[in-house]
């Protein structure tokens, strides 16, 4: 015969246990269960395991349980083991009928062997999780390190893209520019903008020759004035207030500051209804894609993708400032993928305006005497700035 045997609380699965000798007895059931187990209850001795039918007393008389039954109620009545297996009865008194599909023994380990089984199932279930959240941590892992290559690859295949369109003209230049920051070039292969002289730009990128005496950008410089009444008499009263407060503008840095503040904040708020809103941003960071430079601009002012790289002329270094200014417009010409880009270097007290164009730099410059008659200078240079923007 072909018993369904079930090991009571051990997390095990049912087996079978054949038994064909005609006068087999429980007590044989027990050699072969061990047997048939022998790996997991290897150094029991027979007689340590209790048997018992798995069937359950009710008025009707007695049946056999199903397997699905017993698999899913890990707690049994104690009707269950109420009537252990005698170990000298023979089995065939015992199964007078076998029905199919359930379990029909039912056993129970020692104590202490069921503790240890118990623990050992915990510890697998433990180590089983443990190894499955590992899995699933290094998936995780592998999914990111998958999607940060492909993002590497879609970033470089579309600079490759947009080096491709770059004007071959522009290109040549940004080249030669290159290779005159590689000396200067940091551990990351950029080069600051603090770090090179104006001097040592290639004359494309320099201004010797002096302000512009015509073209369009001498043409933009000159426009009539855009600036409001309003706004003009705000501002004026604003420097007004500053030259009452500080000694002299020029003083030193922080106070230059104060006072170039106030005219960039006031052209910048004339633009406060515009579709196309006026960002003034201070102490703005650039770095170069193509252009291999990086660094900080004192002010950055935006409208869209013109751009206007703002540079103090500390210590009166305007040559210094301009090769601040000049790399600050090369780096936004490069991100923003625009020809126009435009530059200011001033220490309040004279200030010089660049365009930078494929075709070069070009320069007007203009100034505000502090210590007279200061509001048509004022006017004159916030209108310029106005005129650069609104263009």
């Amino acid at each position: 015969m072909k018993l369904i045997c079930l090991i009571l609380g051990a997390g095990s699965a049912t087996f079978p246990v054949d038994m064909n000798a005609p006068n087999d007895i429980v007590g044989d059931l027990k050699k072969a269960i061990l047997q048939e187990k022998r790996n997991d209850l290897a150094g029991i001795d027979p007689d340590r395991l209790d048997l018992f039918l798995a069937r359950k007393e009710e008025k009707s008389g007695c049946r056999t349980s199903k397997t699905s039954h017993l698999l899913k109620n890990g707690l049994l009545s104690q009707s269950w083991t109420e009537t252990e297996l005698n170990p000298l009865d023979e089995l065939q008194e015992v199964f007078t009928a076998l029905p199919k599909r359930v379990v029909h023994v039912l056993v129970r380990l020692p104590q202490d062997v069921e503790a240890k089984m118990r623990d050992e199932l915990g510890l697998t279930e433990v180590r089983k999780t443990r190894l499955i959240n590992q899995i699933r941590h290094q998936i995780k892992i592998e999914q990111r390190e998958a999607e940060d290559e492909r993002r590497e690859a879609e970033k470089a295949e579309e600079e490759t893209e947009r080096i491709r369109k770059i004007p071959i003209k522009r290109k040549r230049d940004w080249d030669e520019l290159n290779d005159v920051l590689k000396s200067k070039r940091g551990k990351d292969g950029s080069t600051a903008f603090s770090a090179m002289e104006y001097g040592q730009l290639p004359k494309r990128f320099r201004t010797d020759e002096g302000c512009v005496e015509s073209g369009a950008f001498y043409d933009l410089m000159n426009k009539p004035n855009g600036l409001t009444d309003n706004t003009l008499d705000d501002l004026l009263k604003e420097i007004e207030k500053k030259n009452r407060v500080y000694q002299d503008p020029t003083s030193n840095e922080a106070t230059r500051i104060q006072f170039m503040s106030a005219i960039f904040e006031s052209v910048v708020y004339m633009f406060k209804t515009d579709e196309q809103r006026v960002r003034l941003q201070a102490q703005a960071t650039l770095t170069g894609n193509y252009v291999r430079s990086n660094g900080v601009v004192d002010f950055l002012i935006t409208r869209g993708k013109k751009t206007v790289c703002v540079v103090e002329a500390k210590d009166w270094q305007f040559k210094k400032g301009s090769a601040q200014s000049v790399l600050g417009m090369e780096v936004a010409a490069d991100t923003n993928e625009e020809e126009v880009v435009y530059g200011v270097v001033t220490n309040y007290a004279e200030w010089r305006f660049l365009k930078r164009t494929d075709d070069g730099i070009e320069r007007f410059d203009d100034c505000i005497h502090y210590n007279g008659k200061y509001e048509d200078d004022v006017k004159r240079v916030a209108g310029r700035l106005y005129a650069i923007l609104r263009d």
